[in-house]
């Protein structure tokens, strides 16, 4: 008798069991959603150097910052910040501008060609003093040591003859900003690629 009570105590036991994991199956697992696939344009070299990795009105451009900042143009030029100004018909989604002094002074724009400051207005990063084309890489290389118009340039024969290129290349004269060599035509005598007429200024022979 104390046999069978405990063969029925045990079924029932099972049976209990059994019935909560019909109701709570230990297996079971709420559905994932699918990731998003990729857009098309993250996957593009123009992402990466330009940050235009999303997809607006079928084209390719940036829509956040991080794409700014993760670009090649961030580095390279100073160009981290995110802009939607001007015309969305030109630039849907916006483009890539330099927006801090930091970001310019960081770029390699700054020590190759001395732009280490923001032009706000340009939204790009130019050169602003003196002191920032003597420091850059242009200054030694091809004698680009001095401010002018917004650029770094030769203004002396002094920067030519001093500068990497008059030693290695023999660019030791100044002509219009730049080291150019003995060979180059002055600013009277026109080169022989200004001698040939335009393509579009040929007369219609039809």
């Amino acid at each position: 008798m104390v046999a069978r009570c405990l063969a029925l105590a045990l079924a029932a036991l099972v049976l209990t069991q059994c019935v909560g994991c019909r109701e709570h199956p230990a297996r079971e697992r709420p559905l994932q959603a699918a990731p998003p696939a990729a857009d098309p344009c993250s996957r593009l070299p123009e992402c990466a150097g330009y940050g235009w990795c999303t997809t607006v009105n079928g084209t390719c451009r940036p829509t956040t910052d991080a794409h700014c900042r993760e670009s090649a143009e961030c580095q390279g030029f100073g160009r981290c910040l995110l802009s939607t100004r001007g015309d969305d018909a030109v630039h849907p989604g916006g483009w890539c501008i330099a927006g801090s002094d930091a970001d310019c002074a960081a770029s390699d724009d700054c020590r190759t060609e001395g732009r280490c400051e923001l032009d706000p207005e340009a939204g790009l990063c130019a050169a602003t003093s003196r002191i920032a084309c003597e420091q850059s890489a242009a200054c030694p290389s091809r004698g680009a040591c001095d401010l002018v118009s917004g650029r770094c340039a030769a203004t002396t024969e002094r920067h030519c003859l001093h500068s990497e290129g008059c030693a290695g290349q023999g660019r030791c004269r100044l002509l219009g900003g730049a080291c150019v060599g003995k060979g180059s035509p002055t600013k009277d005598e026109p080169s022989v690629d200004s001698t040939v007429p335009a393509v579009d200024a040929q007369p219609d022979s039809r």
